[in-house]
């Protein structure tokens, strides 16, 4: 059964929910959301997703990163949500015990902040990056011509 989880961040409360998957494998997935999403996701994506997974065995943790959702605090840019990050990792290991390693699953936003922190992250043995947002000075104009002012 899916069950709710608050765990702590930089002072903060943080909301989570634990999928725990029907053999509670050893490996689990953690959804980062992106831009200003909760756990749940435009048109309960996460949720679905989540469910899917847990289904298929892999133990899954979704939660609202610092000011989103239901999660307190101010709200964080996804350049700083490492903490949370790692936050959410440790609560996933204590309510699934049978974890020895986790998958970060992010869109958007969260995609990015996951690859940003990769190779800081020590439980993580792989990652699933979504339309992960990404800016290059040398290739801002190019872009904003061919995206902006040729339709035009």
């Amino acid at each position: 059964m899916e069950r709710p989880v608050i765990f702590s961040c930089n002072g903060e409360s943080l909301v989570g929910v634990v999928h725990p998957g029907i053999d509670s494998g050893e490996v689990g997935v953690v959804i980062v959301v992106g831009g200003p999403q909760y756990r749940v996701g435009s048109h309960r994506q996460f949720v679905t997703t989540a469910r899917y997974l847990a289904k298929a065995g892999f133990p899954v943790f979704r939660f609202d990163y610092q000011g989103m959702g239901d999660s307190t605090g101010a709200s964080v840019h996804f350049e700083s949500i490492k903490p949370d990050i790692v936050a959410a990792i440790s609560a996933f290991k204590e309510q699934c015990p049978s974890l020895k390693s986790v998958v970060l699953l992010g869109l958007c936003d969260g995609a990015s902040a996951i690859s940003m922190n990769l190779d800081e992250l020590s439980d993580v043995k792989g990652a699933i990056l979504i339309n992960p947002w990404v800016h290059d000075e040398v290739t801002k104009d190019e872009a904003f011509l061919r995206g902006y002012y040729l339709k035009r």
